[in-house]
């Protein structure tokens, strides 16, 4: 489903409103709501996600006003009921001619959502992290075991700490030339309150470069400088970063 403001009559802010049928409250009273949603060109305006209980809105999930890649995200939020509810998706039109909002894979599963949002240890997949398409010249890979250039790291990973668990990593040995960038993304969250950022990382090697952490919020992107290794590193360790 999608809305497309170059096919459509609309002015900034108007919505539009999907409405799911009505359904019964877990028996746990637990849920979660898990969606794939797409939302690309300029200024594209919001995709508000509520809960419909009583003829009350809550809103449980937001995003927009930013400038996506060309692929889908999954959005997920738990959810607490106790009565009859309804899920609503509304997208809300911005300023420009040209964005479209789709969503895809609607679900909605009893018990709250698994894991932490944005949280992978990467033994399986990526989790919904995606390599960015624009704004940088190579991708990060999922790998096992050691680097595959001497002298570098790591050898093993950090949760398991042996050659059988998998990360994400850069090779920023040869053919990588200095400025190169690898833009590694995280699924969309609703600003619903403080949020702890935390990770385990690796640079080891000659040269090795910088590594940034970058949240955007309307457009306004805020770089949290973690570490630049400019001499060759002398051990080979994982450091933990709290943002």
């Amino acid at each position: 489903m999608f809305t497309d403001r170059r096919y459509l009559l609309t002015n900034e802010g108007d919505a539009a409103r999907l409405t799911s049928p009505t359904y019964p409250p877990p028996s746990n009273y637990y849920g979660c709501v898990s969606f794939w949603y797409h939302m690309r060109g300029d200024d594209i305006g919001y995709l508000n996600t509520y809960l419909n209980v009583n003829g009350v809105l809550q809103q449980i999930w937001s995003f927009g006003n930013i400038q996506t890649d060309d692929f889908w995200r999954i959005a997920r939020q738990s959810v607490f009921l106790t009565d009859d509810f309804q899920i609503m998706f509304e997208g809300i039109a911005g300023r420009q001619e040209e964005g479209d909002i789709a969503i895809d894979d609607v679900q909605f599963s009893i018990g709250m959502c698994s894991g932490f949002f944005g949280s992978c240890t990467f033994e399986t997949d990526t989790c919904g992290w995606t390599n960015a398409k624009t704004g940088d010249e190579f991708d990060w890979v999922r790998h096992s075991g050691g680097s595959y250039s001497d002298f570098t790291g790591p050898s093993y990973d950090h949760t398991y700490g042996n050659q059988n668990g998998w990360y994400m990593y850069i090779e920023a040995s040869f053919p990588r030339t200095a400025g190169e960038r690898a833009r590694l993304e995280s699924e969309g969250f609703s600003p619903n309150g403080p949020r702890c950022f935390q990770f385990w990382y690796h640079m080891y090697g000659n040269f090795t470069g910088t590594l940034n952490v970058r949240n955007t919020f309307h457009f306004i992107t805020q770089t949290h400088f973690i570490g630049q290794l400019l001499y060759f590193s002398t051990h080979e360790i994982f450091a933990q970063s709290i943002q």
